[in-house]
C-alpha cells in the first residue's frame, strides 16, 4: 500500500487526473454541521474520467477512503480520514433535449409514443398545510418531458438555479435542501413529497467490484423511504478507513462497505432526469419559506437527525418532542428548541463525539420513555 506521499505524488505527476489534490484538509469546512478533523488527502477530481482514474488507482494500491458530496447528511470523526475524494467539482448541469416524442416503457413493459399534444392543461402544485403532500401539475406519463444530466457533485441550489433559467419543473420541492444530487440520490432524499428518485431517468455509476461503469435504469421497486439500489446493505458501519499505517490491506477489489468506504461498491458518477415545462416559482418560494419557519438555518445542523417510520406513523421529531428532549444538549451539541429532530452545533463548539454521545442518549431515553428504537439518518463516518 502506498503512503500518503506516494499517493499524493502520483496524482500530481499523472496526466489522467484533472483536480485538486490537498493534504491535511479541514474536513469541518466541507460539512453543514462544521465539525470533523483533517483528511491527510483530500481529493477533488474534476470530471468523470478523473474520478473512475482516481478510485481504480486507490482501490488496486488497497487504500480505504471516503467518498464526500455535500457534507450535509455526515458526521466526521474529530481524528479525521486519511483519505477522502470529494465530488463537488463534477458539477455540470446539461440540458439534453426537449422532447416532442419519446418513447418510454409502462409499467407492463409495453413501449408506448407520447407525444407532444399529450401535455394536459397545466395546473398549479397543490401543496397540504402540513407540508407532506405534494401532487405534480400532470402526471410524467403525459410528456413532452425534458432531459437533464446532472453530475453527481451538483448542489441543489445550482439544479433549482438552472431550471429557474430554463424553465423548467419538477424540483421545485427541493428549493433549498443541501447537499448534492448523488448524495440526495443515495439517501432517496426526500421533502414536500417529493423524493430523489421521482425524476429519475437512469444514473451512471462506477462499481468498484469490476472498475467500470454501469448505467442503471430507474425500477420503481428498487426504491422506498431513505432507500436506493446504490446502498448496499453491507453498508451500514462507516468507520475511518486506511492509507499505509493506519489500517490493514484489503487484499482484492471492494465487494462491500469496508473501513471509510461510504458509497463503495457504488459511487454515482451523473444522473439524467425528467422534468416538464414551466417553472412554479410561487411553490419553490412557499417551500423555502417554509424551511426558514421550521428553522432549517438558524445554526448548524445535518438535517434530520432520524428516520420517520410512516409505516408505523412514527415521526422522530414529533417523538423526541414528546419525550421532552427539545434543546437537550451534550458538550456542544443541542436538540433544536424549535425541532426535535435537528441536532445542532449553536455556537459551533460542538465536536463529532458530542454529537454522537448526543444521538445515542436521544435514542435510549425514546426506547425506554416510548418503546420506539429510533434509527439514525445521520451518517457517522469514523465516529465510535
Amino acid at each position: 500500500m502506498e503512503t500518503i506521499a506516494q499517493i499524493s505524488q502520483f496524482f500530481n505527476d499523472s496526466e489522467d487526473f484533472h483536480g485538486n489534490i490537498k493534504l491535511n484538509e479541514n474536513l469541518s469546512s466541507h460539512t453543514t454541521m462544521h465539525v470533523g478533523g483533517e483528511a491527510k488527502i483530500f481529493l477533488e477530481p474534476e470530471d468523470s474520467d478523473s474520478m473512475i482514474f482516481t478510485l481504480n488507482y486507490l482501490i488496486e494500491e488497497k487504500c480505504g477512503f471516503f467518498i464526500l458530496g455535500g457534507g450535509s447528511n455526515v458526521i466526521i470523526s474529530d481524528a479525521g480520514l486519511p483519505l477522502v475524494i470529494s465530488t463537488r467539482k463534477m458539477n455540470k448541469i446539461k440540458l439534453l433535449t426537449r422532447h416532442t416524442e419519446v418513447t418510454e416503457k409502462n409499467q407492463n413493459d409495453e413501449k408506448t409514443s407520447l407525444k407532444k399534444d399529450s401535455l394536459c392543461p397545466p395546473k398549479p402544485y397543490e401543496h397540504s398545510s402540513s407540508g407532506d403532500s405534494l401532487k405534480s401539475r400532470c402526471d410524467f406519463l403525459t410528456l413532452p418531458i425534458c432531459e437533464v444530466q446532472i453530475d453527481s457533485g451538483s448542489s441543489w441550489g445550482s439544479v433549482i438555479s438552472f431550471c429557474k433559467k430554463e424553465n423548467l419543473g419538477g424540483f421545485e420541492g427541493f428549493t433549498g435542501l443541501s447537499g448534492t444530487v448523488g448524495g440526495a440520490l443515495f439517501m432517496n432524499a426526500t421533502c414536500f413529497g417529493l423524493s430523489a428518485c421521482d425524476n429519475l431517468i437512469s444514473a451512471e455509476y462506477f462499481d468498484s467490484r469490476d472498475g467500470k461503469i454501469h448505467v442503471y435504469e430507474k425500477k420503481e421497486s428498487d426504491w422506498g423511504y431513505k432507500k436506493s439500489p446504490f446502498q448496499s446493505a453491507d453498508c451500514t458501519d462507516f468507520t475511518d478507513g486506511g492509507v499505509a499505517g493506519d489500517s490493514p490491506q484489503r487484499g482484492e477489489r471492494a465487494t462491500k462497505c469496508e473501513r471509510g468506504e461510504r458509497l463503495l461498491p457504488f459511487v454515482i458518477l451523473s444522473a439524467k432526469f425528467a422534468l416538464k415545462p414551466g417553472f412554479d416559482s410561487a411553490f419553490s418560494e412557499k417551500c423555502m419559506s417554509e424551511r426558514k419557519e421550521k428553522g432549517h438555518f438558524r445554526a448548524p445542523s445535518s438535517g434530520s437527525a432520524f428516520k420517520n417510520d410512516s409505516a408505523r406513523g412514527i415521526i422522530a421529531g414529533k417523538v423526541i418532542d414528546e419525550c421532552g428532549l427539545k434543546g437537550f444538549s451534550a458538550g456542544g451539541a443541542q436538540i433544536a428548541p424549535w425541532h426535535g429532530n435537528f441536532i445542532i452545533n449553536p455556537e459551533q463548539k460542538a465536536t463529532a463525539a458530542d454529537i454522537k454521545n448526543l444521538s445515542d442518549q436521544v435514542k435510549r431515553i425514546v426506547l425506554e420513555k416510548k418503546g420506539i428504537s429510533l434509527e439514525n439518518e445521520i451518517i457517522f463516518a469514523g465516529v465510535i
